[in-house]
């Protein structure tokens, strides 16, 4: 999903979408995209799961390449590294 996408879907330009994104969400609309992504991830991780799905794949699943980044970003967005919210929320029937 690109900016340039979601403009054109909704008729903007690319900096008119930024622009009124902005003034009406009080974030750009990448960290608003991010968060969703994060927040689907968070859920993910922490919900009932196959034990045989790597953190990796659930990462993936919602966007995130780069594992390093998706590490960072998780921490500073629930506070713990996903293994952790992982491991804490346990195999669920």
């Amino acid at each position: 999903m690109t900016l340039s996408l979601i403009a054109t879907a909704a008729g903007l330009s690319v900096r008119s979408l930024q622009s009124q994104f902005r003034q009406r969400m009080g974030q750009t609309a990448i960290a608003f995209i991010t968060e969703r992504r994060l927040a689907r991830t968070h859920e993910d991780l922490t919900s009932a799961f196959d034990p045989e799905i790597t953190i990796a794949e659930i990462a993936r699943r919602w966007g995130f390449v780069h594992m390093s980044d998706f590490g960072q970003r998780y921490r500073r967005a629930y506070g713990r590294t996903p293994s952790e919210a992982r491991r804490d929320a346990g195999p669920r029937d």
